[in-house]
């Protein structure tokens, strides 16, 4: 499985400006093979940064999601909104594991 876990510094006022064709994104990609989740979230404590978490089933699927036009589009679009900053990781993990809860 590979995880991409990202974080991008804005504005809440160009977030906003953002938020229909972040909705589209979403939208699409959860519809993309290979895809397993997918979603952009606002940090509680700092409204100004977008965490963006995805799960995927290959790489493949990664890259091929990183061709289609929702991104093209979504890319097009933040560029009106250009971001403070951008960090972006992806991680190839091997199994995914229950968390340990205290009893």
């Amino acid at each position: 499985m590979i995880i991409v876990l990202a974080n991008i510094e804005s504005t809440v006022g160009d977030i906003d400006a953002l938020r229909e064709t972040i909705i589209a994104l979403e939208v699409a990609t959860r519809k993309e093979p290979g895809n397993i989740s997918y979603s952009f979230n606002t940090q509680v404590a700092n409204p100004n940064v977008i965490q963006i978490v995805e799960r995927w089933e290959t790489l493949d699927a990664l890259a091929h999601h990183l061709k289609t036009p929702h991104v093209a589009e979504f890319t097009g679009t933040m560029a009106n909104y250009p971001p403070k900053s951008m960090v972006a990781n992806a991680y190839d993990v091997a199994k995914e594991v229950e968390i340990p809860m205290p009893s």
